[in-house]
């Protein structure tokens, strides 16, 4: 199973903002002698096994988040603003339909990894995520925590209100297949911000 390159160049952005670029290459290029994919310049349409992309982001991870591995939770957050306002994905969010993007997650998974399928459905308020056929190797707290910020932050930017996030069933809880339920709310979603003006970890996941 490899990830695109895609999902490399946003959380490339995000780090830029959040570090610098002098500290991101330094981090990329201790990453490269072990990793050699990391030696040459990644694209879009790069493939990165996931084992090895994993890997850079838990070093990450453990270098900028004190190990902390609910940092996956930002990591997918900042994901959706980057494919919603100047990444692939800029388009579905000016149809400023939420039913758009929820159904397109089979899509915009399909844009990131190539194993597994995800299914979003939206029935008025709330709105659900499942991920199926994951290789039971590749079934990696990664792949849940970010898929599932991920369309939270998306719906959020789209429907301009917050968004809570409930695990059904998840890899963090020894499941073979991940499901979140999310339900829109009446208050306001928190608008896109430089990473120095907010919490750099997001909320918690409530797993009831």
């Amino acid at each position: 199973m490899d990830v695109k390159g895609t999902a490399f160049l946003a959380r490339k952005v995000m780090l830029l903002e959040e570090i610098g670029e002098e500290r991101f290459n330094q981090l990329v290029s201790e990453m490269a002698r072990k990793e050699p994919i990391f030696s040459h310049p990644i694209h879009a349409t790069t493939l990165i096994p996931l084992r090895v992309f994993v890997a850079f982001n838990d070093a990450l991870i453990d270098e900028l988040y004190g190990g902390d591995r609910s940092a996956y939770l930002r990591f997918g957050e900042k994901s959706a603003e980057y494919a919603l306002t100047i990444g692939p994905y800029k388009r579905i969010r000016e149809t400023n339909s939420i039913a758009v993007f929820v159904e397109s997650a089979r899509f915009i998974y399909q844009g990131y990894y190539t194993a597994g399928r995800a299914e979003g459905t939206l029935d008025g308020e709330s709105a659900e995520l499942r991920l199926h056929g994951i290789p039971s190797e590749h079934r990696h707290l990664y792949l849940e925590y970010v898929s599932a910020a991920y369309l939270r932050r998306g719906i959020e930017i789209i429907s301009m209100h917050a968004v809570s996030m409930t695990c059904v069933r998840g890899f963090s809880r020894g499941d073979e297949e991940v499901h979140y339920h999310y339900v829109i709310e009446r208050t306001p979603a928190p608008t896109p911000s430089h990473p120095g003006r907010r919490s750099l970890m997001p909320p918690p996941v409530s797993t009831k």
